[in-house]
């Protein structure tokens, strides 16, 4: 019967079944696992955290109550613990020193124990092989949109499986010896096709692992469902069949690890020779020390202390048959320590398949590992317990299987891709299904390249075999990733350093962080700290969702000489008119330019460039200079002033419709330098007289523009008396005693007066209601300027007071 546990995911309560969200592919292991093994030596850094699995750091008191023994041992259940982080997405580095003998120190550290209770930090020796959850190396890989808190719980998930697993934490950072990182729990299989299946399936209850018992017919059609399978002894001529033997050689060759204990190794050798050219025969059926330990640094061989004397079975020892010999990428795992020659083996190993990971065999004597295969002592008791070590530890070895599984949840940077699945190899294409097809390269792959555009979560299902079982990975999709912008650099005025600035936008601004050259945050604007000229910048701007932006380049201030050149000037139509005169800027060196200048020595708003040759508008009258100069890095030369003059604009102003009496004569002045005139009747003199009545114009002209104006005069009989205000058309304080003021003048004797004055722009200037009161073109004691003013005059004589007040408007202009 198959109990399928290939989905079961040992989640603890919803609040602690947590995934790590990871942008790492799956896991990568040698293709080869033969001795000796690679060395593989990383810093891990304090915080992290130790599961040891040497007796003295993991050691439990055990009861047996078969045989009434009480004894201390190994704690199996720490296996239990590594799979269920595994399961929750949690990666595991398997640290096993590269070259040790047995029982050799895999590393010495201090540490504190925190769990299952605390103890105070020491200096330890770790032996027999150590898991680490290497914390500093995980915190990079979180996806927490959040951000609270920074890593899944993993001291709830060690509190929630309890069973007094001893886990310690390194107080210093220490070099440690990897050799694998665990990314996926083991799917374990044990066949029950013959009596001794309960002496193996304790091992993974002791530890706390769940697993699947399989037939024959299930080894058939659901090897794909499985990375680690083990074969208790059984009747071998019964079980070990052509098709038995294709079925364990087809799950070698896709990746998977394959365990064979006692007769049913030498069956199946024999049957597939699949280690040796012409088989094994069993030599002995009890073993007995002493023993040689020859691949200690291997997986399979991390236990402590000896392998117990006197187990039994089918096959206890064995060796190579008549004319036989081992094939390559075969290796003795423990062998009897005998003269050379003697050729007994208690277990033997191989790496069938080669170029793919896992494809491991192992071959191994006695019957069963367990308490009733001899007589139990305290002693021998604890030794059972780490032999059983020897099976938890190749089913953790890495397999190249895909038993329909997804991969951990992953977390991506917009724009980015990934790899779903969980290794390479396993199934082919076609041989399973993919959905959504939205963002994968392929549907029908094993590991399909995922580049979605928002959050997905898909499913892989396999179309053959016999599992049904699917699998599911969530890629979360980071929207907003940090953008750098406006980078600019900045060397010190002796261009010995300089500074790079950047802003940063998008992303989660509450957690900006660049790493890199060090320097300060002002809001979103990042400036680092003096660079040397000449030597290389690298920054890494990002948050704490991992997505970073690199930012890197050099510069050498040195080369940095920058130069303004200012050329132009003359007259034109300026000082608050729409024109300007333009002037010429010619820059050197790295755009963009900002240029500081004066008029008439006062300071002027800096204006910017982003070409070499640049027009400089003068709005008004002045000696221009430049005073400064920075491109994009540095602050360099400056050299040019230029003159300009205002032309004024042509205004003119004839005065008011006026009525005169016979015999007088009015002059009408439209004098205004650097202008054009031409009067009515051809004249181009800048004032005209006249004492007949008629329409007189006159037009003002230069190369700022045009102006004219019409004026309507009246003459009239005045001999008989009439009472009338009279006001001139203009004035010129210019303390000269000639038409120095502005007086109304009445020939009657008046009862109210008021004269309000005002700008062009209806701005009221003057006011007064004295009628014996004149103006001489002030504002608060303030001259104003040449111009054409408007008056309004209330007034009423005396003669007819009972009248409502008159009222005249006119213009007034004033001349200087």
């Amino acid at each position: 019967m198959l109990y399928q546990t290939l989905l079961r995911m040992l989640c603890l309560p919803a609040t602690l079944c947590l995934f790590l969200f990871s942008i790492l592919s799956a896991v990568k292991v040698q293709a080869q696992e033969l001795p000796p093994p690679a060395s593989n030596v990383q810093n891990i850094e304090s915080g992290a955290y130790l599961i040891p699995l040497d007796q003295s750091k993991q050691q439990a008191t055990i009861t047996d109550a078969v045989n009434g023994l009480t004894f201390s041992g190994i704690n199996l259940a720490a296996y239990g613990l590594v799979h269920l982080l595994l399961q929750n997405g949690i990666p595991v580095k398997w640290a096993i020193k590269a070259s040790k003998p047995k029982d050799g120190i895999d590393f010495t550290a201090t540490v504190a124990r925190l769990y299952p209770s605390a103890q105070a930090p020491a200096t330890a020796d770790f032996v027999g092989s150590v898991f680490v959850i290497d914390m500093a190396d995980i915190n990079q890989l979180v996806c927490n949109p959040v951000n609270t808190p920074a890593f899944p719980d993993i001291d709830s998930l060690i509190t929630a499986f309890g069973n007094d697993v001893a886990v310690y934490t390194l107080n210093t950072a220490t070099p440690i010896d990897v050799r694998y990182t665990l990314r996926f729990a083991p799917e374990i299989a044990v066949l029950n096709n013959g009596g001794n299946t309960a002496a193996f399936t304790q091992i993974f209850n002791a530890a706390h692992i769940p697993y699947s018992e399989i037939g024959n017919a299930d080894l058939q059609t659901a090897t794909d469902c499985y990375t680690f399978i083990l074969q208790p002894n059984a009747t071998g001529a019964a079980t070990v069949t052509t098709t038995y033997v294709a079925a364990v050689n087809n799950f070698i060759n896709s990746g998977g690890n394959f365990w064979a204990q006692s007769g049913m190794a030498l069956a199946l050798e024999n049957q597939g020779l699949f280690m040796t050219t012409a088989g094994i025969l069993g030599i002995n059926t009890a073993i007995t020390p002493p023993f040689n330990y020859v691949a200690s640094a291997m997986p399979v061989l991390q236990f402590e202390g000896n392998f117990p004397a006197g187990l039994t079975g089918d096959m206890g020892t064995f060796g190579l048959a008549a004319g036989s010999s081992w094939r390559p990428a075969t290796y003795p795992c423990l062998l009897l320590n005998l003269p050379v020659g003697a050729n007994q083996f208690v277990c033997y190993a191989a790496d069938v398949n080669g170029a793919i990971a896992g494809g491991n065999l192992y071959y191994c004597g006695a019957n069963e590992f367990s308490l009733t295969a001899i007589a139990p002592t305290p002693a021998n008791a604890a030794e059972i317990l780490q032999t059983q070590r020897m099976v938890l530890n190749a089913a953790f070895v890495p397999a190249a299987i895909n038993y329909a599984c997804a991969g951990n949840d992953i977390c991506i940077c917009r724009g980015e891709s990934v790899k779903l699945g969980c290794t390479e190899g396993g199934f082919a294409v076609g041989e399973v299904s993919w959905t959504p097809a939205l963002g994968l390269s392929c549907t029908d792959c094993p590991n399909p390249i995922a580049n979605p555009l928002v959050t997905t979560t898909y499913t892989v299902t396999p179309v053959n075999g016999s599992c049904n079982a699917f699998a599911s990975v969530t890629v979360t999709v980071i929207q907003d990733k940090p953008q750098v912008s406006n980078l600019d650099i900045d060397c010190n005025t002796d261009k010995t350093a300089y500074t790079v600035s950047f802003t940063m936008t998008g992303g989660d601004a509450a957690t900006y962080q660049v790493s890199g050259n060090t320097g300060t945050f002002n809001g979103n604007v990042f400036t680092s700290d003096p660079i040397p000229t000449g030597t290389t910048y690298t920054f890494s701007a990002g948050d704490s969702y991992h997505c970073d932006t690199l930012v890197t380049g050099s510069f050498n201030c040195v080369l940095c000489q920058p130069a303004a050149i200012l050329t132009g000037g003359g007259s034109a139509c300026l000082d608050g008119n729409v024109s300007a005169l333009d002037l010429q800027v010619s820059f050197a060196g790295q755009a963009p330019w900002e240029l500081y200048y004066a008029i008439d020595g006062e300071p002027q708003l800096p204006v910017s460039s982003e070409i070499p040759d640049f027009t400089l508008s003068a709005t008004q009258s002045g000696q221009y200079t430049l005073v400064s100069v920075e491109d994009a890095h540095c602050f360099g030369s400056v050299t040019g002033t230029a003159s300009v003059s205002a032309i004024p604009v042509p205004v003119v102003n004839l005065g008011s419709d006026t009525t005169l009496c016979l015999g007088e004569v009015i002059t009408l002045n439209a004098n205004l330098p650097e202008t054009d005139l031409l009067w009515q009747d051809g004249s181009t003199q800048n004032t005209y007289a006249t004492a007949v009545s008629g329409t007189y114009w006159v037009q003002l002209s230069n190369e700022c523009g045009l102006a004219a104006d019409t004026v309507v005069v009246t003459f009239e009989d005045c001999s008989a008396p009439r009472c009338r205000p009279l006001l001139p058309d203009a004035f010129s304080p210019n303390a000269d005693g000639v038409n120095d003021l502005f007086t109304v003048v009445f020939n009657c004797e008046v009862s109210y007066f008021r004269l309000l004055v005002f700008d062009r722009w209806g701005q009221q200037v003057y006011e007064s209601s004295n009628p014996h009161e004149s103006w001489a073109g002030l504002q608060n004691d303030r001259s104003l300027p040449l111009g054409l003013y408007v008056w309004k005059l209330e007034y009423q004589f005396a003669e007819d007071a009972e009248d409502p007040h008159r009222i005249a408007k006119g213009n007034i202009l004033l001349l200087r």
